[in-house]
């Protein structure tokens, strides 16, 4: 018999994925608060948010498109875009609320 090739169980791609999502969501949380007007919650707390919008964004599309290479660049990229968008919207609502509370 020739070389034995090794093979992955859908668990362990399912993991890399999740790992893949983290990690993004982790950087995009933390440019995008940097780049979004008002302080938001800081730059911990925009990087969890970008980190579970990413995740949910990227599980999502998971479920839909399965694990193959092309499911998985479109969720990559679904994962990357909700996690700036989650944390875009908390910086809105995080000034809005500051507003409220400056005004007399």
């Amino acid at each position: 018999m020739g070389p034995r090739l090794a093979s992955h169980s859908n668990l362990e791609v399912f993991a890399m994925y999740l790992i893949g999502f983290l990690i993004a969501g982790l950087a995009v949380g933390y440019l995008a608060g940097r780049v979004t007007i008002g302080d938001g919650y800081g730059i911990f707390w925009d990087m969890v948010v970008g980190a579970v919008g990413a995740l949910v964004g990227g599980l999502a599309l998971t479920l839909f498109y399965g694990t193959d290479s092309t499911g998985f660049f479109i969720a990559f990229l679904v994962a990357v875009i909700a996690a700036g968008v989650l944390v875009a919207v908390l910086h809105v609502v995080a000034n809005r609320e500051n507003l409220r509370i400056a005004r007399p």
